[in-house]
């Protein structure tokens, strides 16, 4: 992979931003691979070489790199938890691995630390955390540990002590430790086949015949509509009395007819759904036929 420098930034950043020094040892799939579309993983790992990204595009990692370097040079006894440890187990022919944050051994409980935005927590947790933490409790299971709980331990990049006055809802500090359902080892277990088989038989297709990306992994938001005033640049009105967006051209409707008087210069704009990770976050967009076409 090219990494290019358009801000012309030091080159100690360039290097660190250009290093990637996560491994997943002898293993065919890592946990966040498999929980990721199988035509990134494939199109990634056929164009590595031919990919470019400016380094000024990586700064985010900054934070993520920055806290799990950190920790893991803490110093705590084996009796009380373990540290980045990476675990395998084998599906079928293939061999896969997860390296885990921390593993509270008293209370057998695994955690995921997380440098984000506060938007996480306040629009909802990804479906993915779940996904990879209940692999991570897989391969522990498989392992001989004995899992009782998943938590993520949020440390947020951006906290506002207003925002945690103001607004209920907010994160009420600048870190917050947040529990994630456990899934039955036979559940568990099915997902993680599920996924292998998926990414297995995406190894053997063409380019073009990858299996399209779902709208999840495109980071697709739905197509809204909005309650426009002429000459007005913002809308009077996008979501409902909940807060939930306007889904639907008929429900916009309905609000403008029951809470406009003047109608005439009022209209429902359409706000179309934009795959947000094809167009400014996926390295490979320019060699994948579902975005070109």
């Amino acid at each position: 992979m090219k990494v290019t420098n358009r801000l012309n930034l030091p080159q100690p950043i360039v290097e660190v931003l250009a290093s990637d020094n996560y491994s997943k040892g002898s293993a065919d799939f890592s946990a966040t691979e498999l929980i990721d579309s199988p035509r990134v993983k494939q199109l990634t790992k056929r164009h590595y070489e031919d990919i470019t990204v400016d380094c000024a595009d990586l700064l985010y990692q900054f934070d993520g790199k920055a806290v799990h370097s950190l920790l893991e040079q803490a110093e705590v006894s084996e009796d009380v938890g373990l540290i980045e440890k990476r675990l395998e187990v084998q599906v079928g022919t293939y061999t896969i691995s997860g390296a885990i944050d921390y593993y509270d051994v008293k209370r057998g409980v695994i955690q995921d630390y997380k440098r984000v935005s506060t938007w996480e927590v306040v629009m909802g947790i990804k479906e993915e955390r779940e996904q990879q933490l209940n692999i991570y409790a897989h391969l522990a299971r498989e392992n001989g540990w004995a899992v009782n709980g998943l938590e993520i331990v949020y440390l947020f990049r951006d906290w506002s002590e207003a925002r945690a006055t103001r607004e209920k809802d907010y994160p009420q500090d600048r870190a917050q430790r947040v529990d994630i359902p456990l899934w039955s080892a036979a559940k568990a277990q099915d997902y993680l086949e599920w996924r292998v088989n998926l990414h297995a038989q995406a190894s053997e297709e063409s380019d073009t015949n990858l299996p399209l990306c779902l709208p999840h992994e495109r980071w697709e938001e739905p197509t809204t509509y909005a309650v426009m005033k002429q000459g007005r640049k913002s809308a009077v009105r996008a979501t409902d009395e909940k807060g939930n967006k306007f889904l639907s051209q008929e429900v916009a409707t309905t609000w403008m007819n029951l809470n406009v008087k003047t109608r005439s210069d009022h209209h429902v704009e359409t706000r179309i759904g934009e795959p947000r990770r094809c167009l400014k976050y996926c390295n490979v967009a320019s060699f994948c036929n579902q975005w070109s076409d």
